[in-house]
């Protein structure tokens, strides 16, 4: 009876000593991540550089293909003018035949060739005639059937181009399909993602936030991290007044004069002017900033933020920014301003992922270690944050809706 006492207890102390978080993160893993992304990105630069001569050889077969359709217009165009004539040439000789045919029925039918023939002087004179007149009986349906045969030559070649032209420009449309599955696998569009390059930069930058914060690197990043947020009790909408323009899920919108389909992972927020307040949504501290020269070309200036709601944790973004007021580190609160919103094409000319002046507003899960991590733990803002019905208008911070 003790020794089975012994074995429960030895498993209950086991069981209740494995670690809470077997997915939790060092300082020392995202040290090793940072030293994975650099290598991933050595080999993508390589494979961009394949990739882009791949895409300049597809644009000089399209450039090749319209030449070639080109060459072939032409020659449609020329051979209809050929036919053309042919058919005027035909059309004379089919009048210059109805008035012999009608020379010879009124003369009684070959009798004129006879009265021409016996005409002879002599009869040398004769065998010229008659001779004569074989030919001129022959030589109208001999020509009209070379002008036909022409015709036709030039109908079939007219008909071969056109069946060639639509067999280049069949070819020229699947160019461009790989042209654009080229361009794509060379760059991801999506509403807010960066580079490799960026995602590199901003993991460097996070590695050095945690050492800068004391962590160690066999720290638990989660545990270390924490230690470091003040408590807060609920997270607000980051704008004063706004507009719910795109909600979290499948949609379909024009960029740069292209469609784009995708699963949108955040929630668009605008209103107009050129100082837009954006605040932080909660008490938290700032754990991110993507500012200035380092802005994301698709996504532009970003600010991530790590927030403790009552024992649970998560991370706010705000992308498209203006201009930022906050820092790496930084406590922050519901009232602290930390940028201004931006998103405007003609002004945020770097940020090619926008159409217009917004605020993408994301919530992942967790504390902030990567752009990684923070992308596959996103989560619907709008169900932790009260907002109105999509395309509608708030006017404050805190009304219920």
């Amino acid at each position: 009876m003790k020794k089975k006492i012994a074995i429960v207890l030895l498993i209950f102390i086991f069981a209740f000593s494995l670690p809470y978080n077997v997915s939790a993160k060092t300082l020392r893993d995202i040290k090793a991540d940072v030293e994975a992304a650099e290598k991933r990105l050595a080999q993508n630069k390589n494979s961009q550089v394949e990739t882009e001569a791949e895409m300049k050889a597809v644009q000089s077969s399209v450039y090749n293909n319209l030449v070639e359709v080109d060459k072939i217009l032409k020659s449609i165009s020329a051979l209809n003018d050929e036919i053309t004539e042919y058919e005027k040439k035909i059309e004379l000789k089919e009048s210059e035949i109805k008035r012999l045919i009608n020379f010879v029925q009124k003369t009684k039918g070959n009798n004129a060739y006879l009265e021409y023939i016996f005409g002879a002087e002599n009869f040398s004179d004769l065998i010229y005639r008659i001779a004569v007149a074989s030919q001129l009986s022959t030589y109208n349906s001999k020509l009209i059937t070379e002008y036909n045969k022409l015709i036709e030559k030039c109908e079939k070649d007219k008909s071969d181009l056109e069946t060639k032209q639509q067999e280049l420009i069949k070819k020229r449309e699947e160019l461009e399909k790989t042209y654009s599955k080229l361009s794509k696998s060379l760059r991801e569009i999506e509403d807010a993602e960066p580079t490799l390059e960026e995602d590199v930069a901003l993991q460097k930058k996070t590695y050095q936030f945690y050492v800068d914060l004391g962590c160690k690197l066999d720290d638990d990043i989660d545990t270390c991290g924490k230690k470091l947020l003040p408590p807060s009790t609920a997270l607000f909408r980051p704008l004063e007044k706004g507009y719910f323009g795109y909600g979290w899920g499948n949609r379909c919108y024009w960029l740069r004069g292209k469609q784009i389909c995708d699963f949108h992972k955040g929630l668009d927020l605008s209103t107009s002017g050129m100082s837009v307040p954006i605040y932080s949504s909660g008490t938290g501290r700032v754990v991110g900033v993507v500012a200035g020269s380092d802005a994301w070309s698709c996504g532009g200036q970003v600010v991530f933020i790590s927030h403790n709601v009552q024992g649970k944790y998560y991370t706010t973004v705000y992308m498209h920014l203006r201009k930022v007021f906050v820092k790496k580190g930084d406590l922050v609160d519901k009232n602290t301003m930390i940028a201004y919103m931006g998103g405007s094409p003609s002004i945020e000319t770097y940020d090619r992922c926008t159409n217009g002046q917004h605020l993408h507003f994301g919530l992942s899960e967790g504390m902030f270690t990567t752009w990684g991590k923070a992308k596959s733990t996103l989560i619907n803002p709008a169900t932790v944050i009260n907002f109105p019905k999509l395309h509608t208008t708030w006017y404050d911070r805190v009304t219920k809706y």
